[in-house]
């Protein structure tokens, strides 16, 4: 399920990303967009891990299902956001000029 997730968001941002930027920065700006991709997942996997460890008594061999309801609520919190953000987002975005004076 979260592949799937993954590759419906990472399409859109793609999407967003080359209807916005000038047609010389789209391979940088695309780079930039898949390297804040991978950071926001090993954040997002060590804040899970944080909350696992957490929850874990200390004679425990695994955590408690309260780190589990934490993490995922923590998730879906985030998801939920990011659709609210994307749903804010112009359903249209005119691209970027590549020269100063001209046209969009």
């Amino acid at each position: 399920m979260a592949g799937l997730t993954v590759g419906f968001g990472l399409t859109g941002a793609m999407n967003i990303v080359v209807a916005t930027v000038p047609e010389d920065r789209t391979a940088s700006v695309s780079g930039l967009v898949f390297v804040v991709k991978s950071i926001g997942g090993a954040l997002g996997a060590q804040l899970g891990a944080v909350l696992l460890a957490q929850s874990t008594a200390p004679a425990a061999e695994t955590p408690a299902w309260a780190g589990f309801q934490s993490a995922f609520l923590l998730a879906a919190g985030v998801s939920l956001a990011a659709v609210l953000l994307s749903i804010a987002l112009p359903a249209r975005l005119p691209r970027a000029a590549t020269a100063i004076g001209e046209p969009a």
